[in-house]
């Protein structure tokens, strides 16, 4: 139920069409240059490091990560001769010769070896940092890398009143001001009151390529071709599989594109919605029993409930599709809508003219014309079909609101606004989507951001998976 722009050009136009865009980038130097395309032998399973051979060859044998007399395997075996022996950091002498005597990657004091040892008298002692005294010197007396304020044993201690001008950096506003509020050591999305916390949308690191709301679940392919997902769960809608994804359509089932071109479902299946035949596809685009998706050669192919012919295959090919409850509609290469299924809105009787995008509801459609107006049809009961002025560029519909990409990439929405579904947060877009009472929208930094009824957790956009 959603559409994307990407404002890179012409060719952006066509990839909206059929529901994805793709980015490419140059081949890598080794794509370019047969001399660099040998393989190179990765170590083999069960290899080790524990000779005096593969202790000095320059090789990570064991593929721990260290090679040679780095790796303990070497640097702390009796028997390997080629690595000198790794001695305690235990003592004044050894904590103060500047020499990383037990080959740990610490010298001296920096060692916990030496710095908590009770018998090293060179690196001074620990004290706690938990009064206003040793709170407000200067000192970072407990060695943990925190001084004063700054320190959680001051700044969060109810005890110590030195650092009650520590404010809380867990808001939009205080996570974006430039200043440590917390007075943590971490400013901003660097600080994890931030960056952890779910209100603030303002340090959303999730990277999105692709987005889709349906029902009360939102789901997202990120950059990396990962689908993740939050809200609503009852069916496992929300739980995807492991793999990458091109696109990503939701509702009480979800069904993805994989970059070979086959469909993967997951979540109610009671219809057979959410099993995909074999072949390999375009687009696909979940209803809420039944399922479409456009094949290689632009034809349609459906699944699912079939209770009102919204399941079937016009014949002809097709640029787009989209489903609704029981209707689904089809944009021809033609820019022409052909719509099906049942009918009792008006939801199948599309308007003539010509057409960029649609996307259904469960009982109405919208779609962008060629000359950038909107057009609907279908249940109107909230004004939901009642389609604005001026230019747009994506529309998207939920279950009684529509909302849509304005030319300047800004969103407006309109229709029922019972839990906040219409009030559309400012800034600029590159897509928009809705599920029934909720809408997500990709920000042009590939952020995102949602509005509408969280009862789920469907607009609560997880910063990072």
């Amino acid at each position: 139920m959603s559409r994307r722009w990407n404002p890179a050009g012409p060719l952006a136009v066509r990839a909206m069409l059929v529901g994805l865009t793709l980015w490419c980038s140059p081949l890598p130097a080794s794509a370019q240059d047969p001399a660099a395309t040998e393989p190179i032998e990765p170590p083999a399973a069960g290899d080790v490091e524990n000779s005096d051979l593969t202790c000095s060859d320059g090789i990570d044998n064991d593929a721990d990560g260290y090679t040679d007399c780095v790796d303990w395997d070497c640097s702390r075996n009796p028997a390997i001769t080629v690595c000198p022996r790794a001695n305690p950091e235990n003592t004044d002498a050894a904590c103060s010769d500047g020499i990383d005597n037990d080959q740990d990657g610490y010298t001296d004091c920096v060692d916990y070896s030496c710095s908590r040892n009770p018998d090293v008298t060179v690196c001074g002692r620990r004290s706690p940092e938990e009064s206003n005294e040793s709170c407000w010197d200067g000192i970072d007396n407990d060695a943990d890398g925190y001084t004063d304020c700054e320190d959680y044993s001051c700044s969060r201690n109810p005890d110590v009143t030195v650092c009650d001008h520590v404010t809380p950096e867990n808001t939009d506003e205080s996570c974006s001001d430039g200043i440590d509020n917390d007075q943590d050591g971490y400013i901003d999305c660097a600080d994890r009151g931030c960056s952890d916390n779910q209100a603030v949308s303002v340090c959303n690191t999730l990277e999105i390529q692709q987005i889709s709301a349906g029902g009360e679940v939102s789901c997202a392919v990120t950059t990396s071709g990962q689908v993740v997902c939050w809200g609503r769960d009852q069916y496992g809608q929300a739980s995807p599989p492991e793999g990458r994804f091109l696109q990503v359509s939701v509702g009480h089932h979800t069904c993805g594109l994989r970059p070979e071109g086959q469909v993967t479902c997951w979540g109610l299946n009671d219809h057979r919605q959410a099993s995909p035949p074999e072949g390999r596809f375009r687009q696909v685009a979940v209803g809420v029993g039944h399922t479409c998706a456009l094949s290689e050669s632009r034809t349609v192919v459906c699944w699912g409930r079939n209770q009102w012919s919204q399941a079937d295959e016009p014949p002809g090919s097709f640029a787009q599709i989209t489903a609704g409850m029981s209707h689904t509609c089809g944009l021809r290469m033609d820019g022409t809508v052909l719509c099906w299924g049942y009918n009792n809105f008006g939801q199948t009787s599309p308007p003539e003219g010509s057409f960029r995008s649609i996307a259904a509801g469960p009982n109405h459609t919208c779609g962008v014309r060629t000359n950038d107006e909107i057009a609907c049809w279908g249940n109107d009961s909230y004004g939901q079909s009642t389609a604005p002025a001026g230019l747009h560029v994506a529309v998207s519909c939920g279950m009684w609101h529509c909302c849509a990409l304005k030319n300047d990439f800004t969103v407006h929405c309109w229709g029922l606004n019972n839990l906040g579904q219409t009030d559309a947060p400012p800034g600029r877009f590159s897509e928009i989507t809705s599920g029934n009472v909720h809408n997500c929208g990709v920000r042009l930094d590939r952020s995102v951001v949602c509005w509408g009824d969280d009862e789920f957790g469907q607009v609560s956009v997880p910063n990072s998976r």
